[in-house]
């Protein structure tokens, strides 16, 4: 009765018969040899033990994920200060104290004891710049998220 020996990863062990290796559960990654071969072969090689061998997936490759160059995050980013500074603009505030006390509480601001606007202009101007920088932000956000699952679907639908 033939003997065989198995190698697997530099790991030799055997001698064993072929119902023995039958009963192993081998994968294709073992190399083989017994009396008669020039030297180790795959296990496939060996006809009486290809039914057996579990045989395994290849092996994954390190993927690199998509990346966003920095030239295109700058981009997001100069478009999102952009947003934030035409907002502010908008919304009124580079205009005068008067003024954007008049826009936001209306002509009777004047007469609001609690409403001066050398103290609540400032405030209002910051509670303007808050809304502004954080819908720029946020705009930013959505792009670059836009721009990053794209990018996946590209890379998944080549798969």
């Amino acid at each position: 009765m033939k003997k065989y020996f198995i190698s697997l990863e530099g790991q030799q062990t055997g001698p064993y018969t072929i119902e023995e290796l039958k009963a192993m559960n081998l994968t294709n990654k073992y190399l083989v040899w017994t009396d008669g071969f020039n030297g180790w072969k795959n296990i496939q090689s060996v006809q009486e033990l290809r039914e057996s061998i579990t045989k395994l997936p290849p092996k994954i490759e390190n993927q690199k994920l998509p990346q966003i160059s920095n030239s295109i995050l700058s981009r997001i980013v100069l478009f999102s200060f952009l947003i934030s500074a035409s907002l502010f603009y908008y919304l009124g505030g580079f205009t005068e104290k008067n003024e954007l006390m008049e826009l936001y509480f209306g002509e009777n601001y004047l007469y609001n004891t609690n409403l001066n606007s050398y103290e609540s202009a400032p405030q209002v101007r910051m509670i303007i710049a808050g809304f502004s920088l954080l819908q720029g932000l946020l705009i930013g956000l959505l792009i670059y998220y836009v721009i990053k699952i794209n990018m996946y679907k590209k890379l998944y639908l080549k798969l």
